[in-house]
């Protein structure tokens, strides 16, 4: 036994309690090491969250002073670290919140929560958002108040909506349009005063179930989950009605817009478009026909040119007399069509002289009467005491023949009526924005000539193609047809309405307007005497060599001796040098290098006492008043005989 008292079996025991007890600390170090390792990441996963967090974090001191921010707090509100880190909270607030924040903190403390508080909060760049706060109190281990740590939530965007929800929902009842509220299955929920109004008799009267035909949209709407659109017609008005889906609810609120304005502008619009199209078509369709014309005039000149020559050195006796006087009134026919070409190109009004429209009819009832259908019965109808208008007669009855043949012909082997009503109204621009007219149109009185049948009547795409040149329902075609009709109307400054719908029949009506008071009948020129002879020296220019040869023989024939120019700039050069011996100059309106217009300007800047006949397929009135008052000797039209040439020549050189 030991010393002290003790065995060395108890001795062995001790030392193997005290090695277990050591090793019992060690592994108790090793798992607080552990434990603190864990700890560690933790905290560094926490920091790493609280860093890249997109909600910003705040924590304040318990004087409510900051003492941490995390960057999405700093982003949010456009700070730097430093100048928030320290800083009273109550100093990024608006002043009302201030003071709240104020009083409100030590409760904070003292509840050890913070729940859905609200406050408007003053960014650095003078900026506020509103914030929501979420979030705890920090205590130490003796109960005392740490810190407080919240999430700042900007609710700014969601309070704007709440505001704007909470104004729509007085809008409704106060909203002058239709508002209403409807079920899945076409119950209406909700329909507020404007309803009963604008939707008149497109819903029942008790409001309780809507139309049949909605329920197809409404349920397209519910699926879609997409604004759908219907237009209904209440009366005279157009209503537009959205169908806006409200998913969660399962019912639709449909809103109504009045848009009958809206669809008439549009209208207006669209047919304003076509007219603007087709009075396009018309020009360049006219400018070519035009062209045309003044081209087969120059030929035509050189035929009946040539006839006359040779029919004043043939006796009347010879056989071949007969076959001249053929060649003559053949081209004569053909003058009168390179004229129908010209009323098509808007420049066909040859002679005019006041008329009544109601002694033109009359005066054609017979020549009507026979070229309508056997089962056609013609009614007239005439205003009285209307004023005259200015207008050319052989045209005009070629519209009346026109409108008459296509009624007729509308009709076909069945029985009907056409009715000619003759009278006067005055039109304002929007009756003639819904007409087929030149833009140039002013309103007015205008004398108005209603040709309607009881016939087939057109769709939409014949009438678009009414006027087109050629254009035709018939088997083989008639000519120019309605596009020379068009032509004649609008070369008197008129417009035509067109009323039509299948198996209904058709309307045309045709406005020319009413002369002015004082107006004067314009004639021809008074024929020449035949065996009229001159003296002097012509100087004829034209670009046409078939013109100028045959021109200067019937000059020559007439006594007169000929110069010739093949346009406006050699007339010019040949007047500079000869001027003293020329007695008369016919000038062509239309040449290359120096029309017609500005060679007579020069010729009168040469010799202010020049006599110039001006030369042109064109009518008269369409030439003469561009000249008005800058004394033009006269005029004559091509393609022009012997006869006519006497006396254009005789008048200007003996005045």
């Amino acid at each position: 036994m030991s010393g002290s008292g003790r065995t060395k079996a108890e001795l062995v025991a001790e030392a193997d309690r005290l090695g277990q007890r050591i090793s019992e600390l060690e592994a108790s170090s090793a798992q607080k090491d552990q434990q603190i390792d864990a700890l560690r990441i933790d905290q560094e996963r926490l920091r790493r969250l609280y860093e890249n967090a997109p909600l910003a974090y705040q924590s304040l001191d318990a004087d409510g002073c900051f003492l941490d921010v995390n960057p999405a707090w700093l982003s949010m509100m456009g700070y730097a670290r430093r100048e928030v880190i320290g800083k009273w909270f109550g100093d990024f607030l608006g002043p009302r919140d201030r003071e709240a924040f104020r009083h409100r903190f030590p409760c904070f403390k003292r509840d050890g929560a913070i729940t859905g508080v609200e406050f408007e909060m003053l960014c650095k760049d003078g900026t506020t958002v509103t914030v929501v706060f979420n979030g705890r109190i920090g205590y130490n281990v003796n109960g005392s108040f740490r810190q407080t740590h919240c999430i700042m939530q900007d609710v700014t965007d969601r309070k704007r909506i709440e505001k704007e929800l909470a104004d729509l929902a007085k809008f409704p009842s106060e909203n002058p349009n239709p508002v209403l509220r409807v079920a899945s299955d076409g119950r209406i929920l909700y329909a507020n005063a404007a309803v009963q109004t604008m939707l008149q008799g497109l819903l029942e009267s008790d409001l309780a179930q809507a139309p049949p035909r909605w329920l197809e949209i409404l349920a397209k709407a519910l699926n879609s989950g997409s604004p759908d659109e219907l237009e209904e017609q209440s009366g005279d008005r157009i209503v537009s009605l959205v169908f806006a889906p409200v998913a969660a609810g399962g019912y639709v609120n449909i809103y109504g817009y009045d848009i009958t304005d809206r669809r008439k502008g549009e209208e207006e619009r669209r047919l304003l478009e076509a007219q603007i199209l087709h009075a396009q078509k018309l020009e360049s369709l006219g400018v070519l026909a035009g062209g045309i014309a003044h081209d087969f005039n120059n030929l035509l000149m050189a035929i009946l040119g040539n006839a006359d020559l040779a029919l004043m050195d043939l006796s009347h006796v010879s056989p071949v007399h007969e076959n001249l006087m053929e060649i003559k009134k053949a081209s004569q026919r053909a003058a009168e069509l390179a004229r129908q070409m010209l009323a098509y190109s808007g420049k066909g009004k040859f002679v005019i002289e006041l008329l009544d429209m109601s002694e033109v009819v009359e005066e054609m009832a017979r020549i009507l009467e026979v070229s309508v259908s056997k089962k056609a019965v013609l009614k007239y109808n005439f205003a009285d005491n209307l004023p005259p208008f200015e207008g050319d007669a052989t045209q005009i009855r070629q519209v009346i023949m026109n409108l008459i043949t296509n009624a007729s012909e509308a009709i076909g082997d069945r029985s009907g009526i056409i009715s000619i009503t003759v009278g006067a109204m005055r039109v304002d621009l929007d009756y003639l924005r819904t007409t087929y007219l030149d833009e140039n149109l002013s309103e007015g009185l205008y004398i108005t000539l209603e040709v309607a049948d009881t016939g087939c009547g057109m769709n939409d795409e014949i009438r678009s193609r009414l006027f087109d040149p050629f254009s035709t329902t018939k088997f083989t075609g008639r000519g120019l047809g309605m596009a020379a009709v068009m032509g004649i109307v609008r070369g008197h400054g008129g417009a035509i309405k067109v009323y039509s719908e299948v198996g209904k029949g058709t309307t045309m009506k045709v406005l020319f307007p009413a002369a002015e008071d004082g107006a004067a009948a314009m004639t021809r020129l008074a024929d020449a005497a035949a065996d009229w002879r001159g003296s002097g020296t012509v100087l004829l220019a034209d670009d046409e060599e078939t013109v100028r040869t045959v021109g200067a023989m019937m000059l020559e024939r007439l006594g007169i001796t000929v110069i010739l120019a093949s346009d406006g700039r050699q007339a010019i050069d040949v007047f500079q040098a000869r001027g003293n011996e020329i007695d008369c100059v016919i000038l062509d309106l239309t040449m290359p290098h120096m029309d017609g217009e500005q060679a007579y300007r020069e010729l009168r800047r040469i010799d202010p006492e020049v006599r110039v006949i001006m030369s042109s397929g064109y009518n008269e009135q369409e030439v003469t008043q561009r000249f008005v008052g800058k004394g033009l000797a006269g005029f004559i039209q091509k393609p022009y005989e012997l006869d006519k040439l006497v006396a254009t020549l005789r008048k200007a050189l003996e005045a």
